[in-house]
């Protein structure tokens, strides 16, 4: 009954099956069943409010909306999936089966699946993005955790892939943190622009019927309206905005999965991963294999390819609604799982990693790390410029490597030798100076600058980062509490009615 309502301007009622089944997003559109339920039962309300549905139309439309919400929870729900294509008209034909055309058939009234979609998939998103944000701070927290521990861990940091200067484990989490922490404030940048509510604008241009667009938004918890309805139901501005964002954090966590891949080589040997998250070779017996940082660089990669899908849908459309667009949510919500299992992924390898001090302390130490902290120490005490004292260190450095000798063994008659060589100069230092230079942990005691990592330093850096996670998890409350109050009101709103 009533299959034909929705095919008025068509000769054939039934599409052809293969067109359906092509063009169909049923089993995509599972994942916001419930939120358009929602959606759908606010514009009833609204609809109810200004006069266009009566209080017995609207007891019985509700009651088909939270039997259907129901159903679906408890996995009953059937829909006619066979006439629809996408879940909007499929659940319409659910109410109306339910009550009858003369209701069920004013439930679309001042509507689209246009707008409805709209606002189905920014609910979808913000709903992600506070989800995100929990993870991002979780993470944050767990590497602040750990770099508490590891204030006086020197380790060497590299350019190039080559050792380069003296750190401190603490000192680059803490790196990591504030990368993290832009991530989280673009997110409630992001979220702002997204919680803005399309309903209202139907197809394009809205209705001449007279309806409340601030009420459906105070119900699901829209902070406003997108005004120009050609421009809530055209543009995934906010699809791209949000895409490109969750793409920089799979770009940050890779490049983390990178580095403990590398660290955890027995070249390396820096850190460890744990078993419980370390897989095997099947035919080599001495293997610890990485695989899930493997496979998250590997996913970064996949959604570097999602987010240019986003672009290359929405580049080439005219203004409007175009069907192309369904392939937009798709792409979103595979940005989204990937990221929020990225996200879990690596917290745990950090939780669980072990951390190799004393190793750490051997590279440093092994690698000619701390030939910089002569350089400076030449210019501090010895009055030379930099690029005379950089070039003896140079000399020095190539003399030690040709002769396998680490820079902490370094007598003062070679370094007087070598400068008077290079630069023309007797450079004499002696050998308490060498030790002092070249001791790993002092190294990092010097570097007393804002940002640097003595150990000061990093301590004042922890604070300061553990105040923006309060911040950060204050605002995020303040979010989920406005969202449930207004779901909270939508409900009420309902029950009042239906009881």
């Amino acid at each position: 009954m009533h299959k034909d309502l929705w095919r008025g301007r068509l000769k054939d009622n039934k599409i052809d099956s293969k067109i359906k089944q092509y063009i169909s997003s049923i089993e995509d559109d599972k994942r916001i069943i419930e939120i358009d339920i929602d959606v759908a039962e606010s514009h009833c309300l609204m609809l109810y409010k200004q006069g266009y549905i009566t209080k017995k139309e609207i007891k019985l439309i509700l009651t088909g909306f939270e039997n259907a919400r129901k159903q679906w929870q408890e996995g009953k729900l059937k829909l006619d999936t066979e006439n629809f294509n996408d879940i909007h008209p499929a659940i319409e034909k659910y109410i109306i089966d339910m009550t009858d055309i003369e209701v069920g058939g004013k439930i679309h009234s001042a509507k689209s699946r246009n707008d409805q979609v709209c606002a189905d998939i920014r609910i979808s998103a913000r709903n992600d993005i506070i989800k995100i944000i929990d993870m991002v701070i979780s993470f944050n927290e767990t590497l602040i955790k750990i770099s508490q521990s590891h204030i006086d861990t020197v380790m060497a940091c590299y350019t190039h892939l080559q050792s380069a200067q003296t750190t401190s484990f603490a000192h680059y989490l803490l790196s990591y943190v504030d990368v993290l922490n832009r991530d989280i404030e673009k997110l409630f940048e992001i979220y702002s622009r997204i919680n803005l509510n399309p309903l209202g604008a139907g197809a394009l241009a809205g209705s001449s019927l007279k309806i409340d667009r601030y009420y459906t938004s105070k119900l699901l918890g829209f902070d406003g309206i997108i005004e120009n309805t050609i421009d809530a139901v055209s543009n995934r501005d906010f699809m791209l905005e949000l895409g490109c964002e969750l793409g920089n954090i799979m770009v940050t966590l890779s490049r983390i999965a990178e580095d403990l891949i590398i660290w955890s080589t027995q070249e390396f040997n820096i850190v460890a991963l744990d078993d419980k998250v370390a897989d095997i070779s099947t035919a080599m017996p001495q293997k610890k294999n990485p695989d899930p940082l493997e496979l998250l660089r590997g996913k970064t990669s996949t959604v570097i390819g999602l987010v240019n899908q986003l672009f290359i849908i929405g580049k080439g459309l005219p203004t409007g609604y175009n069907r192309d667009l369904q392939e937009t949510k798709i792409s979103l919500w595979k940005i989204i799982d990937i990221t929020v299992s990225s996200l879990d992924i690596i917290k745990t390898v950090f939780e669980t990693l072990t951390i190799n001090k004393e190793r750490m302390k051997e590279l440093v130490i092994r690698n000619y790390v701390l030939a910089t902290d002569l350089v400076e120490y030449l210019i501090l005490k010895k009055n030379i410029s930099f690029r005379q004292a950089n070039y003896l260190v140079g000399n020095i450095v190539r003399k030690m490597v040709s002769g396998l000798i680490y820079l902490k063994d370094i007598t003062p008659d070679t370094i007087e030798r070598i400068s008077l060589e290079s630069i023309g100069k007797k450079i004499i230092l002696t050998k308490d100076e060498i030790n002092k230079v070249f001791d790993p942990y002092e190294s990092i005691t010097r570097k007393t600058n804002i940002g640097s990592p003595s150990p000061e330093e990093v301590k004042r850096m922890i604070s300061i980062r553990k105040q923006v996670l309060n911040n950060n998890n204050k605002k995020l409350t303040e979010l989920k509490v406005r969202l449930k109050n207004s779901h909270k009101l939508l409900t009420s709103t309902i029950n009042e009615l239906i009881r």
